[in-house]
């Protein structure tokens, strides 16, 4: 993906970095779409109550197999990149197809105490 607005970029960065500081409860949040020009597209935001969600990472996983693993591996790399801990979050939330609910159960087997939901419509049902 190409950077238009570099500079812009680095003051959210820096934003969100100072915003996600010491923030505790936070729900982690992906989705993959596939965009206009045909790429897979992955997004990963953690959100809190009452706040907007902060985008982690977005990664093209265009010519990459959606596995799994492959999605535990591109939110191990969001929160790295945003030095996020997963202690930090208290649920993981995605949407119901067999390869999110696979990396639900993935991600969190090494975070037991993050409540794992699915999203349906607009509301996110706790299983």
């Amino acid at each position: 993906m190409e950077r238009y607005l570099p500079a812009e970029e680095a003051r959210v960065f820096k934003e969100d970095l100072l915003h996600l500081e010491g923030r505790n409860n936070l729900t982690y949040l992906m989705d993959g779409w596939e965009d206009a020009q045909k790429r897979s597209i992955y997004s990963s935001m953690a959100a809190e109550v009452s706040q907007f969600p902060i985008v982690l990472g977005l990664e093209e996983l265009t010519g990459v197999r959606a596995t799994a693993d492959n999605l535990v591996e591109v939110t191990n790399r969001a929160l790295a990149k945003m030095s996020v801990k997963p202690t930090s979050f208290i649920a993981a939330c995605t949407d119901n197809p067999t390869t999110m609910q696979a990396f639900r159960k993935r991600w969190t087997a090494g975070h037991t105490w993050i409540i794992v939901c699915l999203t349906y419509g607009n509301e996110c049902l706790v299983y």
